[in-house]
């Protein structure tokens, strides 16, 4: 058998679950410009929620909804959410 360094993920893939290396976190910044317009919840609404004319986040958004994230982020027409 070589020596060489090999991943455990390549030998078991099922593990890549429990590493995910591009998960994203969502937060609020700019909570006071928030209009509540709602935009954000209709492209995601397993992550945000509108709640007195404000958003709030529900849950981080999983690997599956990174690319709904990012587009919320970018309708959000008062950039109220930061996405890292």
């Amino acid at each position: 058998m070589s020596s060489k360094n090999v991943s455990p993920l390549f030998i078991f893939p099922e593990f890549r679950r429990f590493f995910n290396r591009s998960s994203i976190s969502v937060t609020i910044q700019n909570y006071d410009n928030c209009t509540g317009c709602g935009i954000c919840k209709d492209i995601c609404p397993t992550v945000f929620a509108v709640d007195d004319d404000k958003v709030r986040i529900l849950r981080q958004p999983t690997e599956e909804e990174r690319e709904f994230v990012r587009l919320a982020k970018t309708t959000c027409p008062y950039d109220c959410i930061v996405v890292s």
